[in-house]
């Protein structure tokens, strides 16, 4: 907790996942500056294809490379080394941005296979990838991954995602949104992804003055979540519902009882719901 906002993160293994003894695919993370200027949290859902056998690897690139990129973006707003002012500018340093971060993420997965070269696990299930994969081609689908981030920084909450899971944004009026434009691509057991090939231009993203909106509270979550309502896809009624009872509970129980509700509550939740690794994070007024 810093400044009037607890930000936090948690990742837990899908029911499916430990029955058929599948590693967790999902990675999440959340920073808190100790001033209260930055708050910043990200997601990353590794995808269940047998073809993206590094796919934990991938999410873990993901979270770890947006919450660096995102820490120094936010410090260079604080200082007033960017011109954050205008609609027209802030689309330009987020598309900078997001930029960074995909081609950081790719430079990580090219180390990942200089240190650790492509294998028989990696072809053993590969399907229609194998032949691209012994070209040493697409290799960048082996750790294919969802990432959803987002930032609280002056009078700003800037959000960035590529894939599927939701961000939720409650605001001080009571009134519920998420903000990030969706892509129609992602449908069902369908995604987009950070491996994509047109990922420059597809990653979205949003920007919520604080000064025009005031935000209560901002959750971003893997697709483990919402997968667990039913006709849940138009209306993200269940999706809400979730993060309003997540609300709940925090005031409810307090910070540090909150942490341990999560350990115990999200392992149940897959069983009875999803059974998809699930993660979840938030930064919470």
């Amino acid at each position: 907790m810093s400044g009037g906002f607890f930000t936090f993160h948690k990742s837990v293994i899908g029911y499916r996942h430990i029955n058929e003894k599948i590693p967790c695919q999902d990675s999440s993370v959340s920073y808190t500056v100790d001033d209260g200027s930055l708050q910043i949290i990200a997601v990353g859902d590794g995808h269940g294809d047998p073809a993206c056998h590094r796919s934990a690897k991938g999410s873990e690139f993901a979270v770890s490379i947006a919450e660096k990129c995102l820490k120094e973006f936010g410090k260079a707003i604080i200082a007033g080394e960017m011109d954050f002012t205008s609609p027209r500018r802030r689309r330009e340093c987020i598309e900078q941005l997001t930029n960074t971060i995909i081609l950081k993420w790719n430079e990580a997965i090219h180390n990942d296979l200089l240190e650790n070269e492509i294998n028989d696990n990696d072809l053993r299930e590969a399907g229609s990838y194998e032949a691209a994969y012994r070209e040493g081609s697409r290799l960048e689908h082996l750790f294919g991954t969802t990432l959803i981030a987002a930032m609280k920084v002056s009078n700003y909450f800037i959000l960035i995602q590529q894939g599927d899971g939701r961000c939720d944004v409650f605001y001080e009026d009571g009134s519920i949104e998420q903000p990030i434009p969706w892509d129609d691509r992602c449908k069902g057991s369908i995604t987009t992804s950070m491996c994509d090939k047109d990922v420059f231009t597809s990653i979205r993203s949003s920007v919520i003055d604080t000064g025009e909106r005031k935000v209560a509270a901002c959750y971003i979550g893997s697709d483990g979540v919402e997968d667990s309502y039913y006709d849940n896809e138009e209306t993200q009624f269940g999706t809400h519902r979730f993060y309003m009872d997540l609300s709940c509970k925090l005031c409810e129980l307090g910070v540090e009882e909150f942490v341990e509700y999560l350990n115990d509550f999200l392992p149940e939740f897959s069983r009875t719901g999803s059974a998809d690794d699930i993660s979840v994070a938030g930064i919470v007024d």
